[in-house]
Formats: structure tokens, sequence, C-alpha cells
């Protein structure tokens, strides 16, 4: 599966760097990744202040993970609040269990999206035993927001 990612330049040092979110408290490592590179440009343009001056500021990598690593959320599994803004804790509970499973044969997590519920969004553990490899084969991609979304 080839997923995506958009940090900040100013991480270029550790951009798989772990952070919180939708899906996993503060202090339990995350990693949020997206199925395509329009999803994760979406995903930061609606959390960043829309001032052209990000349009350079961000880096864009790229990941091979394989399927075998990859476990589904189905969508009986999500709690009926799991688009509320701000998010709820059923969410952050539900990326928590799955990133603290001992010996989880998972490395990612695939959920929807909240901008775009029919596309997917992953919960990378980055302590996986096997995301070190992939991390150090990961491809970093050139990428500038287009100038027509800050009309």
């Amino acid at each position: 599966m080839q997923l995506f990612r958009l940090t900040q330049k100013k991480f270029s040092a550790d951009p798989f760097s772990p952070i919180g979110g939708r899906w996993n408290s503060k202090g339990i490592d995350a990693l949020y990744f997206s199925e395509s590179e329009s999803l994760s440009t979406l995903e930061v343009f609606i959390h960043v202040n829309r001032h052209p001056e990000i349009m350079n500021q961000y880096d864009l990598y790229y990941i091979e993970l394989p399927d075998s690593l990859i476990a589904r959320l189905d969508e009986e599994d999500l709690p009926t609040q799991w688009r509320d803004i701000p998010f709820s804790e059923s969410t952050q509970s539900i990326g928590d269990e799955f990133l603290t499973l001992i010996d989880n044969e998972f490395a990612a997590l695939q959920v929807p999206s909240v901008i775009s519920p029919r596309d997917s969004n992953y919960l990378v553990n980055p302590n996986h035993p096997a995301m070190k490899a992939i991390f150090k084969s990961a491809i970093k991609l050139d990428f500038e927001f287009d100038p027509r979304i800050f009309k």
C-alpha cells in the first residue's frame, strides 16, 4: 500500500516523529498517513493558516507498507460521534488500544477520513518492528501547495 505524509520542513531532521490526534491520545506514539497525496494535502490544509506563506513549508513523504501489516476498522466499529469536532475520546480510545497492543502483528490501522469519509487515513505505530526499515526506505517527494487554493 502506498501511503503519503506531509510534514513541516522544520521537522525534516525527523519527519516521522510521533504526534497526537483524533485517533490517539497525547503520549501514545502515532503517525498519520493518507492513501493519496491529495488527501494528505487536504488533511493538512484544513488545519493551517490559509496564508500563501505556507506554500513552501511542507515536505511530502511516501512509504510502501505491505497490506499484511494493515488492520482495517469496520464501519460498525466506529463510534457514532467519530466525525465530531472537536474529536471525542472515543476515537482516541480505539487508536490507543490498537497502538498499545503487545506483539501486534499490524503496524497500521486504516481509518476513515473525517473530511472525506469514503477515503482512508492510516494510524501508523512508529514503534512496530517493521517500521524502522520502512521509514528508512521512505522517499521524499517534491511538494508545493497549488497557489490557486489561496485565492
